[in-house]
């Protein structure tokens, strides 16, 4: 993986934990698409870190593609698409989007090393990479 991909898609996500949210209707994914100008190089380290994450997390729905489990057990794509569960982004289905977001952070900053722990220090915005 590209240190320098890697370091746009935490400065990404990192964007998205203030609430910079550009895409209310849409998740993690589309929502980094959307800030990184649909950089497919940033979609890839965004995926493998995600597989990383979900594998043991309680709230894993079992489909890569609407990985956050409805809070009532609707099917994952349901609760994506028709948001039966509410928004995407907040109560219990936005909490545990939020949840897995904070996960993937973690994941990323373990991987990038402790000069980058301080969230926020050092990483420059990045809109339109390509």
């Amino acid at each position: 993986m590209s240190i320098t991909h890697t370091k746009i898609l935490l400065s990404t996500l990192l964007r998205l934990k203030r609430g910079e949210i550009p895409a209310k209707k849409s998740g993690i994914c589309t929502n980094v698409q959307i800030m990184t100008g649909y950089n497919s190089t940033v979609q890839h380290v965004l995926r493998k870190s995600m597989e990383q994450v979900t594998k043991d997390w309680r709230h894993y729905s079992n489909d890569t593609t609407f990985p956050v489990a409805a809070p009532n057990g609707a099917k994952p794509d349901e609760a994506y698409c028709l948001e039966i569960c509410g928004p995407l982004w907040e109560g219990e289905y936005g909490a545990r989007r939020r949840e897995l977001l904070d996960l993937i952070v973690d994941h990323i900053t373990k991987e990038l090393g402790e000069h980058y722990a301080s969230a926020d220090s050092g990483l420059q915005e990045h809109e339109g990479v390509e």
